[in-house]
């Protein structure tokens, strides 16, 4: 299956380039060379933020060590001694991380670390198995959207919506109490004693709403289906932020981003549309994430510009939990730019699922660049580092378009 084959070939290249990055990241900074520290310590305190990020971090090893070496097709026999191989993999690799690290000055050689890692493998593992049992000799689903669309494309349309919300509730701690409450609502109070709206997380807001919409749309079978989950979702999305047991990011901003993205999205989401308005709502969710990475990438911080680009990735050596945020929203926009593309290829755009995942790295990286002259930004290779990789994953679990025709 000659789909099959690219898309383990592209699993293959992503694995490699997120190994890479985890390499780096566990050592970088690390300080003088002395191997004089305890190795695995068990330490007195466990930072809940660093142990999360851990654990996702490794989350996508696991998934991408399924894809690379397994076909659609596995004997689940087979898939079993790749879970055990995959997990023994990605245990293999923290411990030597954490070897190394005990041989530097300024990082902990951590049992805690080691066990987060092992479970973030074990999820992608999990993950990237259900997966392929999920869409395996799923053939053609027939639906509005034509036969060239599956169930592969389905599910990753709907990951889109589902990333968001969980980009929104990190660390994804969530308390039912009255005081957890009050505290997440108390913006509403006091909302005209406070500074005036910022038009750049509005702006954000917004196009991430309008890219949640349009894969509402997509991944619906009618226009009362597309609404009603879109309903849900932003219920559950503003639900669980109220009720989050730590810093909610819920916001005026993005109560203003919402009804932006209503004002845009409903009058045509509440009228029928056939085959030809597919390539629209496909546009419209890549124009929508990409709203949103500009918005982000574009609003000035407190600070001077620095005027000089780091080819090294920074992220994560300010703190794990801005660095868990920040890979979530480029996963986000490289898993949206590769499901756009694929809708709209097969409306019949026959150039969008190659140019159109290639436009958002560039669009990251000419944006990263222009941070150069934004004051209090750091401009490096990390953005469009992550918008590659999601392209990658994202290409690779839904295969070519030829295997979806086959």
């Amino acid at each position: 299956m000659p789909g099959d084959s690219s898309s383990r070939r592209t699993s293959a290249l992503a694995l490699l380039l997120y190994t890479t990055f985890i390499v780096y990241q566990s050592l970088a900074h690390g300080g003088a060379w002395r191997c004089t520290g305890a190795v695995l310590e068990w330490g007195a305190r466990v930072s809940r933020s660093d142990m999360l990020a851990n654990i996702v971090a490794y989350v996508p090893l696991g998934l991408l060590l399924v894809l690379a070496t397994t076909s659609r097709s596995g004997a689940l026999p087979r898939l079993m001694v790749t879970m055990l191989g995959g997990i023994a993999a990605v245990a293999l690799l923290s411990v030597s991380m954490e070897l190394v690290q005990s041989c530097q000055a300024s990082r902990v050689s951590s049992v805690y670390d080691l066990m987060a890692n092992v479970t973030g493998g074990l999820v992608g593992v999990s993950g990237g198995l259900v997966f392929r049992w999920a869409s395996a000799g799923t053939g053609l689903v027939a639906s509005h959207h034509g036969a060239a669309s599956d169930r592969r494309l389905r599910l990753l349309t709907v990951a889109v919506v589902g990333a968001w919300v969980a980009s929104q509730t990190v660390p994804w701690v969530f308390a039912v109490d009255l005081g957890t409450l009050r505290s997440n609502l108390s913006f509403l109070r006091h909302w005209s004693d406070g500074p005036p709206l910022d038009p750049w997380r509005v702006l954000r807001h917004a196009g991430a709403w309008v890219a949640v919409a349009c894969a509402c749309r997509l991944a619906a079978p009618d226009r009362w289906v597309a609404g009603a989950g879109l309903a849900l979702t932003v219920g559950v999305s503003v639900v669980l932020q109220v009720l989050m047991d730590a810093r909610s990011p819920l916001s005026l901003e993005e109560l203003g981003g919402m009804v932006v993205a209503a004002m845009l999205v409903l009058p045509p989401l509440a009228r029928a549309g056939g085959e030809s308005l597919r390539r629209r709502w496909a546009a419209g969710l890549l124009l929508g994430a990409m709203v949103t990475v500009a918005a982000y990438e574009l609003r000035p911080e407190p600070g001077a510009a620095t005027q000089a680009f780091s080819w090294w990735p920074q992220v994560g050596l300010g703190g794990l939990r801005g660095a868990l945020d920040y890979a979530l929203l480029f996963g986000w926009f490289g898993l949206a730019a590769v499901v756009a593309a694929h809708w709209a290829h097969a409306g019949g755009h026959r150039h969008a699922r190659r140019a159109w995942p290639v436009a958002a790295v560039l669009l990251t990286l000419v944006l990263e660049v222009m941070q150069t002259r934004i004051p209090g930004r750091g401009p490096d290779l990390s953005a469009p580092l992550f918008t590659v990789l999601a392209v990658l994953a994202g290409t690779a679990l839904l295969g070519d378009a030829r295997d979806r025709e086959n």
